[in-house]
């Protein structure tokens, strides 16, 4: 398996060189209308990827996927808007910009657009299942190390388990590995009707206010609010929160937040 040769480095190189290689990608694609990255580099079974950026150890090089969705970003953004979401979609087909593309969950998160990221990694299972990641940063340690000790990795299951955590809790069962959750959560959600796609987002989105510094003792965490909220919202409106990506629902409390700081 191949990635972009630059992800292997140390971190600000690797966002030095991002922006180039998403730019040299879409000049490829306004071209060709094909998704055809030069520079690439075998990454072998067992090989350590950084997942996201600002770690602990920038310094030592090593393999950072982060890098991956910062070029698919601005290769987007440099091409016409008519071009951008097969631009997207043509960068899932490669395992590297499937698991790239679930590290943020880039708004709108449709069920259709969450789905076909979910699926696009699926479809990489086999290749990526041989790495090991280090995923979601750990509380910083108090006595801090130079040279960094190994770092703790996981596998991809693992992995998908905290990058698809939103749909996972919302429509996922509790038990089995993420990729079979996953997938039961993929055919719930997608036929799931208006109303109970607004019953089980507004019962995670009370303990999101509940837990979120921000919104904890404020009138985010009043269950009629969410629920007034969440009924007020167009069909459209309401299909971009359906997978529960956790960004978009704070992204709604923090508005009843500043609603009543306004109107305070």
């Amino acid at each position: 398996m191949e990635f972009p040769a630059f992800l292997f480095g140390d971190e600000q190189s690797v966002v030095d060189a991002a922006d180039a290689a998403g730019i040299a990608w879409a000049d490829i694609y306004r071209r060709t209308q094909t998704f055809a990255p030069a520079a690439l580099r075998t990454i072998a079974p067992g090989e350590l990827v950084i997942v996201h950026d600002g770690t602990l150890d920038p310094f030592t090089p090593r393999w950072r996927l982060f890098g991956a969705a910062f070029a698919v970003t601005a290769g987007a953004l440099a091409l016409d808007a008519v071009d951008r979401d097969a631009f997207y979609a043509a960068s899932l087909a490669t395992p590297w910009g499937a698991l790239a593309a679930s590290i943020r969950h880039r708004p709108p998160n449709t069920v259709e657009v969450v789905t076909a990221r979910a699926r696009a990694v699926f479809a990489a299972w086999p290749g990526l299942a041989g790495l090991r990641f280090v995923g979601a940063a750990k509380r910083m340690p108090s006595v801090i190390q130079f040279p960094e000790p190994e770092p703790v990795s996981i596998g991809l299951d693992a992995l998908v388990n905290q990058l698809f955590s939103g749909p996972l809790t919302i429509w996922g069962p509790q038990l089995g590995t993420a990729r079979l959750r996953l997938e039961h959560a993929l055919d719930a959600m997608s036929a799931a009707s208006p109303d109970e796609a607004r019953h089980r987002l507004a019962a995670r989105m009370l303990t999101l206010a509940r837990d979120n510094r921000r919104t904890r003792g404020t009138r985010a965490e009043d269950p009629e609010r969410i629920a007034a909220t969440l009924a007020s919202l167009s069909i459209d409106e309401l299909g971009a929160l359906v997978p529960g990506v956790t960004p978009d629902l704070l992204s709604v409390l923090y508005t009843l937040v500043d609603d009543a700081h306004a109107t305070g």
